[in-house]
């Protein structure tokens, strides 16, 4: 049995059809007429065309179980509409049947049941809890729930992927769990490993010739029973997530505390996600690495990071174990890292990284001399190290050292560092083109923080006057002696008698970066009393001996015979300009008379002292 419920596509008002109509019932693809009957039963039959007079409800009709054909014509003559065939909505009674194919069969609330492959309840069959049978994990932190956890997501993944849900609560395991591509632990509990010396919590393995991919572990908790001593953990192995040649996978909301090895660690996969996670109390709290494989574009973003027991909070390591792959375009960004025993972050043979926005703090003290730093790249080239806060650090707040050439180190504050804020260092003289500008760097320490150490060739430039170089000559070649930006006052005025003027614009601004003197000069005047040849005198420093050097000028309203350009230059050991013309043709130098009203005279350029 099958009904017929009319939903009408066209104006209807209160009662039903506004204009009566005819409803034919017919075989599919014909204009055979098929039984229609007006009880569930179908024994009384109904009249086939249906009649609707204008305004009425079309009752509930019923005809068997097959595919129809129904067409509804008005009183008019105007086709309505023409189903062929009729596609019925499922009743109510149907949805919840647990008897019917329409019923549970459909949506697949029933494991008991057998679907075919790609059909609705074969994909939601796909989400499963631990604790539902057959599978019947127990929560409370009792007995070994392995078995269980692993028979879900191994029937999750023999349905060709899908979603473990682990309620809340506590389940002990003893061993590790795996996953397999296209497989999300969603997790609302805790999953407590007792066995830490040895075993991850979650682990997936895949190979160079088959990354897995598309895994995903999201919210609850992962504790482990390592402890701690002095800053060094108990064990030396066991992570809470292990990732080896997976790609395309994340880890999001989960918190993690007590693995002695890594709270996260992806090894050889790429585009892989850590966010929002709080680590806490592990070995190296989130860790990629590229051994076998050069790797690409992982990131770990908007995590806490906390007391990490053994080396770094963040760590990216390409050539790992001894290998020569990179892990290229590393982003580390928004992370709050605090108290790691050893670096807060390190970025190691991992080019084109960008860290950025991340605040590190009370890195150290490190049982090796350099695991004491905020922030470190070594072997990263093209890289970014912008917006960090990194304070209190026993090191440096930001080391950048041998091959991290071009990279810049930008809008960073590094306060109150035991031995420095910043430093470029590189012994074998592979970093070149490393650039820090506007960087804070202030406080007390052994090495007066705010000076920064060099070594190696580069070429390191910085506007803000917090960041001080040196105060003294030194013989360094490669040690910037001075900067310094500054304003001066302009003055016109005539060789054979300087004169007083009446200025309408009088503005200089220099920069000095060494030796170098850059600046510009803009002046008016409405009235003068000068003569003889122009000068501009006012230079915040006078040139260097026995060389006189050309800048550029250009005046608006001066007296320039026809035939004459402008030129200007400035003698040697002076501190003004001497303006002059020469003749476009012969190429010879006059003076120039000064005037006693110019409306606009600019000059520009660069002396060295």
């Amino acid at each position: 049995m099958a009904r017929f419920t009319y939903i009408p596509n066209r104006v209807i008002d209160s009662n039903g059809i506004s204009d009566g109509a005819n409803i034919y019932f017919y075989q599919v693809g014909t204009t055979t007429p098929v039984s229609i009957f007006s009880d569930a039963a179908l024994t009384t039959p109904a009249s086939n065309p249906y009649p609707v007079a204008v305004g009425a409800i079309v009752p509930a009709l019923y005809y068997a179980e097959t595919d129809i054909r129904v067409k509804i014509i008005d009183d008019g003559g105007n086709t309505v509409s023409d189903d062929d065939p009729y596609e019925r909505p499922i009743t109510q009674t149907e949805l919840i049947s647990t008897a019917t194919a329409k019923g549970a069969g459909l949506v697949g609330f029933s494991h008991a049941a057998t679907y075919a492959v790609s059909t609705v309840g074969a994909k939601l069959k796909a989400i499963v809890s631990i604790t539902d049978a057959p599978y019947n994990a127990v929560a409370g932190d009792t007995g070994d729930q392995t078995s269980a956890i692993q028979a879900a997501v191994d029937a999750v993944n023999t349905a060709g992927g899908g979603t473990v849900i682990i309620p809340p609560g506590t389940y002990r395991i003893i061993t590790a769990i795996v996953l397999y591509s296209n497989i999300t632990v969603l997790k609302y509990g805790t999953i407590h490993m007792v066995n830490t010396t040895t075993l991850n919590a979650f682990q997936a393995v895949g190979t160079a010739g088959a990354i897995l991919s598309n895994i995903h572990i999201l919210g609850g908790k992962i504790t482990g029973d390592a402890t701690f001593a002095a800053g060094v953990p108990s064990v030396t192995n066991g992570s809470a997530i292990n990732f080896q040649f997976v790609s395309d996978s994340t880890v999001v909301g989960v918190k993690i505390t007590g693995f002695a090895d890594n709270g996260t660690a992806f090894a050889n996969g790429d585009n892989n996600l850590v966010l929002g996670c709080n680590v806490d109390q592990c070995g190296q709290n989130i860790a990629f690495y590229a051994s076998t494989r050069d790797t690409y574009d992982n990131k770990a973003i908007g995590n806490t990071i906390t007391a990490c027991g053994k080396f770094n909070a963040l760590h990216s390591e390409g050539n790992a174990s001894g290998g020569t792959k990179k892990n290229y375009g590393i982003v580390f960004a928004n992370n709050v890292i605090d108290d790691p025993y050893g670096l807060g972050i390190n970025v190691e043979n991992s080019p084109e990284a960008v860290v950025s926005g991340n605040r590190v703090r009370d890195a150290g003290p490190g049982t090796a001399a350099n695991l004491i730093h905020g922030i470190i790249l070594f072997g990263s080239p093209n890289s970014s190290v912008t917006g960090n806060v990194s304070t209190s650090n026993d090191g440096y707040g930001i080391v950048i050292g041998a091959g991290s050439s071009e990279t810049a180190v930008s809008g960073n504050s590094t306060l109150g560092n035991t031995v420095g804020s910043i430093i470029v260092t590189d012994g074998n003289g592979t970093t070149t083109g490393v650039a820090a500008t506007n960087n804070i760097a202030m406080g007390i320490n052994s090495l007066a923080e705010g000076d920064v150490a060099v070594a190696g060739n580069y070429s390191f430039l910085n506007r803000t006057k917090n960041f001080k170089f040196s105060n003294v000559a030194v013989s360094d070649a490669s040690t910037l002696d001075w900067y310094e930006e500054g304003s001066f006052t302009p003055v016109a005025q005539g060789v054979s008698a300087a004169g007083a003027g009446t200025y309408t614009l009088q503005i200089g601004r220099f920069t000095r970066i060494g030796n170098t003197v850059h600046f510009s000069a803009n002046l008016g005047w409405s009235a003068h009393t000068g003569t003889g040849d122009l000068q501009v005198s006012g230079l915040p420093y006078a040139a260097s001996a026995n060389v006189v050097q050309p800048v550029t000028c250009w005046g608006n309203a001066l007296a320039v015979p026809a035939g004459q350009i402008l030129q200007a230059t400035i003698p040697a050991s002076g501190s003004l300009v001497n303006i002059q013309t020469y003749a476009d043709t012969t190429g010879v130098a006059a003076a120039l008379a000064i005037d006693t009203v110019v409306d606009a005279f600019y000059i520009s350029g660069v002396y060295r002292v």
